[in-house]
């Protein structure tokens, strides 16, 4: 219990705050369960209010105290800046849920300002009278030990004691008026010295004032002094603003200056002519590939902000421009064509236009060109190769029907001569059957092989080895020693002599076979010395084997068909119409060409051009 206001009031001291940062010291005391009681002194900063009030805030809820009364004491605490008055405004309104009525104990020099403290701290302060008496109670509460922020300001030298001034002599009175009205002109004279500065705009640097308690313009020049302090906070802040934001502005500019680096390196490395215009169609951006297509056409250097029509000298190309560039203009992106001869060759050219939008409005209108005569080319590529299949599903449609007709017709012709051999007793008859089974067997076997060839050569890959032809040629010369007039007809072969060819021994042999056979097949027995000749030599690195014949002939009418499947130029004789359609599959299959030159009733001669595949023999691995 302490005597306090002629009362013994229960004093209870809640925490002693030190800031381990500065020498600030606030201590919080309960007085009677109902005031709250704050002494402050020292340097404070808005972390020790952050902090120390955290602290309090946390105890009167502990506590479950409200409706209180605050006595914050500040006389000893060294002048609250901008900061710690913004502060000391936001703990208020915290403290406010606790605290009914709150009071503060300002020094002297300090009253004058009072409104602008209210204006932050929005509390009376103590009057005069009260504050002595609370300046005894906090002496009683807090013992002379802790004191260690004593007031140690002495009077200035101006002040003077009554019995002084009587004991002075006239001059000596005089010479203290003087004095005194010489300082309050100087100290006047700092005042609108210091503010004309300030009104001209010049730096503003603090004017020490000595001023006496005593002075009649004590109150005003304190104030003064206390705006100067006010000042030096706000220019330190606005300072260490402007340095942050600087550093802020640099790092900002150095990263947009990254960015329009990378940016500027994605447009320089695009092959697109890329460019911007604003609303006007002048320039506001370019890529190099803008640039050299504007050189290339119109022997020009384009310029930002220049006007991308005035790089046009053909009216009518400008025009075409501009009606372009005006529904984009509108918010509208448009795709257009360009087809023009370059180095020798057309080019087509894809442009897109796009809207510029800020703010969902338009600010402008980017183009795009890109060379798209490849992407064409590989839609044209595409297109044939469509119709290419068309062909074949049309080629295979008629190959199913043909099969499926070609396979029936000599088994039904076999089981027709069947059932007439069953009814026949006649031997010489049953003899003539047998012959007419055996065309149907022999031919429905043909037909077989060549559809065994088709499928082996559509399947299977080339396999290389070195090619004999001597003994491929005379092998197939000695199977067609039953094909009719093969005794009228004379086989040659002329080879080059040394040739070392490789190739599909396989493939090689179907060509030869066909087209062998059908030169016999074909050949014309009224004549004195029908042959047929088979020439092979090397060339450029390629076999060339030309198999000719002095027969019947083709007719002009039938040349381009011949190689078609199922392609028959005369029906006398009997064939599948697959012979020669193997032949130029076989021959592509080798990446070879096959071609024909004939005359009717001259004969015929087909030349097979195909690579020697010798050094792809020798670079295959070896098991």
């Amino acid at each position: 219990m302490v005597d306090i206001f002629g009362r013994n009031v229960n004093i209870i001291e809640l925490f002693d705050y030190h800031s381990k940062k500065t020498n600030y010291r606030s201590r919080h005391f309960l007085i009677h369960d109902n005031i709250l009681m704050i002494s402050s002194s020292g340097i404070l900063t808005p972390d020790d209010i952050i902090e120390a009030n955290s602290q309090l805030m946390r105890i009167l809820a502990e506590q479950d105290l409200s409706g209180l009364a605050l006595i914050w004491d500040i006389r000893k605490l060294n002048y609250p800046g901008v900061k710690i008055r913004k502060t000391l405004l936001d703990i208020n309104v915290e403290l406010s849920k606790y605290v009914k009525k709150a009071y503060l104990i300002l020094p002297r020099r300090y009253r004058l300002l009072v409104q602008v403290f209210n204006l932050f701290i929005r509390t009376p302060a103590i009057p005069n009278e009260v504050c002595e008496d609370v300046n005894d109670a906090l002496k009683k509460i807090i013992s002379p030990s802790d004191k260690k922020n004593k007031d140690k300001s002495k009077s200035n030298h101006l002040t003077l004691r009554r019995d002084e001034l009587l004991s002075k002599s006239k001059e000596e009175l005089v010479s203290i008026i003087e004095n005194i009205e010489k300082k309050q002109k100087e100290n006047v004279h700092k005042v609108v010295e210091a503010i004309g500065r300030l009104s001209a705009g010049d730096e503003f640097k603090k004017i020490d004032i000595e001023i006496d308690e005593n002075d009649p313009n004590y109150e005003l020049l304190n104030a003064f002094i206390l705006m100067q302090q006010d000042m030096e906070e706000m220019i330190r802040d606005y300072k260490n603003l402007n340095k942050n934001l600087e550093l802020k502005v640099a790092e900002r500019i150095v990263d947009l200056i990254d960015k329009e680096a990378n940016l500027r390196a994605i447009l320089d490395n695009s092959d697109r002519v890329t460019w911007l215009m604003n609303t006007r169609l002048e320039l506001i951006d370019f890529n190099i590939a803008f640039t050299n297509e504007i050189q290339r056409k119109y022997k020009k250097s384009p310029r930002i902000h220049q006007n991308v029509l005035d790089l046009i000298d053909n009216t009518r190309e400008r025009e075409l421009w501009k009606s372009r560039f005006e529904p984009t203009l509108k918010g509208k992106p448009c795709i257009y064509l360009d087809q023009e001869f370059y180095k020798g060759e057309e080019r087509v050219f894809e442009i897109k236009t796009f809207p510029i939008k800020k703010s969902n409005k338009i600010k402008g209108v980017s183009v795009f060109i890109e060379d798209i005569t490849e992407l064409k080319k590989s839609q044209i590529k595409l297109i044939e190769k469509n119709r290419d299949l068309e062909k074949l599903n049309r080629e295979l449609d008629s190959f199913v029907y043909r099969v499926s007709h070609d396979l029936r017709a000599p088994l039904t012709s076999i089981l027709g001569l069947i059932n007439l051999m069953k009814l026949e007793k006649d031997r010489d008859k049953l003899q003539e059957y047998i012959t007419l089974q055996e065309k149907s067997i022999t031919k429905l076997d043909q037909f077989i092989r060549d559809i065994i060839n088709l499928s082996r050569n559509s399947r299977f890959g080339v396999t290389v080895s070195k090619i004999d032809f001597g003994k491929l040629v005379n092998d197939i010369f000695e199977d067609q020693i039953y094909a009719p007039f093969a005794k009228k007809v004379k086989p040659i072969l002329e080879i080059e002599e040394g040739l070392s060819f490789y190739s599909d021994k396989q493939r090689l042999n179907v060509i030869l076979s066909n087209l062998i056979s059908n030169s016999f097949k074909y050949a014309n027995p009224y004549r004195d010395d029908p042959y047929v000749k088979v020439k092979i030599r090397t060339e450029g690195g390629e076999g060339i084997i030309e198999v000719s014949d002095n027969g019947i002939g083709i007719s002009d009418l039938h040349i381009p068909k011949i190689f078609g499947m199922f392609f028959r130029a005369t029906h006398k004789l009997s064939g599948t119409g697959l012979g020669l359609y193997i032949v130029k599959e076989t021959v592509e299959k080798l990446e070879g060409t096959v071609s024909v030159k004939s005359e009717k009733q001259e004969g015929s001669t087909f030349t097979v051009t195909i690579p020697n595949m010798k050094e792809r023999y020798e670079q295959a691995p070896r098991s």
